[in-house]
């Protein structure tokens, strides 16, 4: 995992709280479905390189799940 990966997951919570909203946060592609299985989220916001799985896998994984098959996702990476 790149060193800055951890920061950047961080500054952008950071902002989201600022702005009101809860926010939930995973390390990789695993631990991201968990959270979103047990929390049902209004939002995903998903990198494409991450540890465990792929941003593409975990997308492939939720759009299998009928209760989070037309949750947005938001994709920010530096690819």
């Amino acid at each position: 995992m790149p060193d800055d990966t951890a920061t950047i997951r961080a500054i952008a919570a950071e902002i989201l709280t600022s702005e009101g909203y809860q926010v939930l946060k995973a390390g990789d592609g695993v631990e991201a479905l968990k959270r979103a299985h047990e929390n049902l989220p209004d939002l995903i916001v998903l990198d494409l390189v991450m540890p465990q799985m792929t941003g593409f896998e975990v997308i492939r994984e939720l759009r299998k799940v009928l209760r989070l098959k037309s949750t947005p996702i938001l994709i920010i990476t530096g690819i």
